[in-house]
């Protein structure tokens, strides 16, 4: 699929994509196939927001010849209404084909499309450096920066007697939401956990292109965040278990 990895557009820009098959064999290869896109938000379980489907074809190709299909996404949701700012994911489904003798079929690839927002994003970092303790686990939420590419958070947590183990942390996984000026809450993948002697640094957002989080608007005026849970472990041969929060900074932007 041909679009830059990440590519960004004001709302109601049409998003041009270009599904690219090479025959990277050696021997002519005839493939029958359904050209098809689909969109989904970004770090969202939710279900496919649009999706877009081309008539069947056949190609017939030689060594190296490109076949090229072409779609525009209107940035429309399946309801015909504007999806909002943020990321967005563009997939496409490879076709079912048998293997060529000497060559492959790749998986499907994708893209990360950015619809911005229309005010603009907030660019700065915040220092919050403001801790909470509940159950025994201390979270101190460093700072907070805000790009027009993406927000990320950084947390320092920690616990009596840490760490339980030589060269580990008790910690595994933490579930994580944040909301703007009493919006909707948006649920957040697991962090990054980077372990330390007296303790693990919990960043999220930016350390892969899948924990991308979106930019927050300009006029933002409060970022709630909240650490909901976390699952901790005595040791690495021992069961997880659950540590219930929460953690929660309300952290003013404006």
């Amino acid at each position: 699929m041909t679009l830059p990895h990440e590519a960004r557009y004001l709302p109601g820009e049409p998003v041009a994509v270009q599904l690219v098959f090479t025959n990277v064999t050696t021997s002519p290869f005839s493939l029958e196939y359904v050209p098809q896109i689909h969109v989904t938000k970004h770090l969202d379980t939710a279900p496919v927001l649009y999706s877009q489907v081309g008539a069947e074809q056949r190609v017939d190709t030689k060594p190296d010849e490109k076949i090229i299909t072409d779609f525009i996404w209107d940035q429309k949701d399946t309801n015909g209404e504007q999806v909002p700012p943020g990321w967005y994911d563009i997939t496409w489904k490879p076709p079912d084909a048998p293997r060529p003798i000497d060559g492959k079929i790749g998986l499907g690839s994708s893209a990360m499309v950015l619809i911005q927002h229309p005010q603009g994003a907030m660019e700065k970092t915040i220092e919050v450096n403001e801790s909470r303790t509940v159950n025994d686990i201390t979270v101190t939420l460093e700072h907070v920066e805000l790009t027009s590419r993406e927000m990320k958070v950084y947390a320092f947590v920690t616990q009596p007697d840490y760490p339980p183990t030589v060269q580990s942390s008790p910690f595994w996984n933490a579930a994580t939401e944040y909301r703007i000026d009493g919006g909707a809450p948006v649920i957040l993948p697991h962090p990054m956990m980077d372990y330390m002697e007296n303790g693990t640094r919990f960043i999220w957002g930016g350390t892969t292109p899948k924990g991308t989080l979106d930019p927050v608007p300009s006029d933002t005026h409060e970022l709630v965040f909240k650490i909901i849970s976390m699952k901790v472990s005595t040791s690495p041969d021992d069961p997880q278990y659950t540590v219930e929060g929460p953690w929660e900074f309300k952290i003013p932007l404006e």
